[in-house]
């Protein structure tokens, strides 16, 4: 049989499909009949899970450790809350049989122990497919709802990693320094001008810190008949509502690159409560912010598209430190 490192981008997702199965049964305790491919992304593998008796379930597998410890039990604790004390429709994440929200799984054909949740299942589509105005203004009710809720949610633990006061924290190692590219030292400049903000934040905060989804946006909000649903909040964050909304906006100009969108969850927003990001500097701020992130998350990954996706971020930090982006491309 062949190394798991020689195989196609496919033969992998086939391993960690087993992967997932075995770790269903194996570390979960249930009893699968199928568990079929959803999607395969930078670092996480999703899979549905199709049981001997009742719904089925989602499993999600991380190929690569670039979160927290300890990230997926306050991810758990927080939808458990969300879910009795809103009535919010959100996933559930389930314990393994020791009690834990992550399993490290094993598989006879994946070389090292790759880690996987199981949840309950979410129907419906994202809301990606036919995006627009109306969908825009409702996401944003939906995440001034879930931050109205965060600001009196106690978390049983904030590990240390989940604290949103530095700019790189996926992997939590910063490669920006170490790349040699068109651009020169301007990633590491960038990330020295942001932190110093993020610093000045944290020295003067805006309110306490509190829960943050981390990555809400049309990827990870689904639509069920006339609801729209959360899903993925593993890269929560612990900080301030206006960071939370920054990633969200950073990413709706990103894909869809119509401020009329970004309009419509702001106004959906602040139907319910204050809207936090009324300072443009601080927008384009963290809109850099969140390219440097991932664009550092690429390098740890070292995925086919790299130099695409530093290509198509690096422009947007170089826009915002007053370079014009081709000039870099020396």
């Amino acid at each position: 049989m062949r190394a798991f490192d020689e195989l196609t981008k496919r033969g992998r997702v086939e391993r960690l499909r087993l992967l997932a199965s075995d770790s269903l049964h194996d570390d979960f305790g249930f009893d699968v009949r199928r568990v079929s491919l959803l999607a395969s992304h930078s670092f996480n593998t999703l899979c549905r899970a199709d049981l001997t008796s009742g719904n089925p379930l989602a499993v999600r597998v991380g190929e690569v450790r670039i979160h927290a410890d300890g990230v997926e039990e306050v991810e758990a604790a927080w939808l458990d809350a969300l879910h009795a004390d809103t009535g919010l429709r959100v996933p559930k994440l389930l314990a393994d049989r020791h009690g834990q929200h992550v399993a490290a799984a094993h598989h006879a054909d994946v070389p090292v122990p790759r880690y996987c949740s199981a949840m309950t299942w979410v129907p419906g589509r994202t809301v990606r497919e036919g995006f627009d105005h109306s969908t825009s203004q409702r996401m944003g009710v939906l995440l001034a709802n879930i931050h109205d809720h965060a600001a009196s949610y106690r978390p049983p633990a904030v590990p240390a990693g989940i604290r949103a006061d530095r700019v790189i924290y996926f992997a939590d190692t910063s490669r920006l320094g170490e790349y040699e590219s068109q651009y020169g030292s301007l990633f590491v400049e960038a990330v020295d001008r942001v932190q110093r903000h993020l610093d000045a934040l944290w020295a003067a905060p805006p309110h306490r810190p509190h829960v943050l989804h981390g990555d809400f946006g049309p990827q990870n909000v689904m639509r069920w008949r006339t609801h729209l649903v959360p899903i993925d909040f593993q890269d929560l964050q612990f900080g301030f509502d206006v960071q939370d909304v920054g990633i969200t906006l950073a990413d709706l100009r990103r894909v869809y690159d119509d401020e009329a969108l970004v309009e419509a969850f702001a106004a959906g927003y602040a139907s319910v409560r204050r809207w936090p990001l009324t300072d443009q500097s601080l927008a384009q701020l963290l809109d850099a912010a969140r390219s440097l992130n991932v664009i550092n998350l690429g390098l740890n990954l070292r995925r086919p598209g790299l130099e695409e996706l530093i290509d198509r971020h690096g422009q947007r930090v170089a826009g915002w430190m007053g370079l014009s982006p081709r000039a870099t491309l020396i």
